[in-house]
């Protein structure tokens, strides 16, 4: 089964209920009752257990989920994503010797970036994330604030979960295509179901609704 970006795989496991609950029940004060009773030290294994195969590990709590995902969207946590799907190849690498460290140089002429891409590790919407924080993590600032007034031609801004949460909530694909569409243009003249917003929104409903039908939390 393809792996999923890091930050994919904690946007979608924060929103199972259960392993919330796991999660807080992993972080529940301790007391004699559950330091010494075997049943307990049998549940918090079986817990541990199921967050670690959803993750990869258990030491979560509530805080460290929302702070992680708040790193991961800001792009200022640059350890990559959990596939490793992507690689960057260097441009120049030279061992150091005693007194002279050695370097690292990924991108060729100051501006050229190689990467390895391995596609069979996930599906083409995850690799393009891995793609683009790679692209992040080495573009200069100057050219992304260069970049940033034509965004509004392309639909990458717009956040896949959040438009998933809404949904969840009740809000129509329509609505959450014309306040997207509205607050990119000013006013909803000419807003409809062929406009590239609307097109955007179905496509991410059905990624994120994917990604969940192919993960589901361990169960019980």
């Amino acid at each position: 089964m393809p792996t999923l970006s890091e930050l994919n795989r904690l946007q979608l496991y924060s929103r199972s209920p259960q392993f919330m609950a796991d999660v807080e029940e992993l972080n529940a004060p301790l007391n004699l009752q559950r330091i010494f009773s075997p049943e307990n030290r049998g549940r918090v294994a079986m817990l541990r257990a199921r967050v670690a195969q959803a993750l990869g590990h258990s030491h979560f709590s509530p805080e460290s989920i929302r702070t992680l995902l708040k790193q991961l969207k800001a792009g200022t946590r640059r350890k990559g994503a959990l596939t490793h799907a992507v690689k960057v190849l260097p441009d120049k690498t030279t061992r150091g010797s005693r007194g002279v460290p050695g370097v690292i140089l990924p991108l060729r002429d100051g501006r050229f970036l190689t990467l390895e891409i391995d596609l069979t590790a996930a599906h083409k919407a995850d690799l393009l994330q891995e793609v683009g924080e790679c692209i992040s993590a080495f573009q200069s600032e100057q050219v992304r604030s260069q970049r940033q007034d034509k965004r509004h031609k392309t639909t990458g801004d717009i956040d896949m979960w959040d438009v998933y949460d809404q949904r969840s909530n009740g809000v129509t694909p329509y609505k959450i295509a014309r306040e997207i569409y509205r607050k990119r243009t000013g006013n909803v003249a000419g807003f409809n179901t062929d406009t590239m917003e609307y097109k955007a929104v179905q496509r991410k409903l059905k990624t994120a609704q994917g990604m969940i039908n192919r993960n589901p939390y361990p169960r019980q």
